[in-house]
């Protein structure tokens, strides 16, 4: 009986690993559009570090397409000089990557 039971439980846990989506490869790259506002103030917030946390200036930005409350934005902007005293509307081209996991 014992050995029944391994048997179904060990089925039962193979058959529960393997349902994945398979159909969505795992190293899929694709982009994306997105309008913000960036806030004529920055923040001032901690940033979490590989190896711990930096107190740093952040971004305050929102969708230009909502009305949402600003929120921090720590990621550099590529070829944007902010300038305190000015809002900015920026339209971004995001390029997103779903990097392959080794060991899972």
């Amino acid at each position: 009986m014992k050995k029944l039971l391994f048997l179904f439980l060990n089925a039962l846990v193979l058959t529960i690993m393997g349902c994945g989506n398979d159909a969505v490869p795992k190293d899929e790259a694709w982009d994306s559009e997105r309008t913000i506002i960036i806030a004529s103030k920055k923040l001032f917030g901690v940033v979490p570090n590989i190896e711990h946390h930096v107190c740093d200036s952040l971004y305050a930005v929102k969708n230009a397409s909502s009305d949402e409350e600003w929120k921090a934005f720590s990621v550099e902007i590529e070829n944007f000089d902010y300038q305190p005293g000015y809002e900015y509307v920026l339209k971004l081209n995001i390029h997103h990557v779903r990097l392959f996991q080794d060991g899972i």
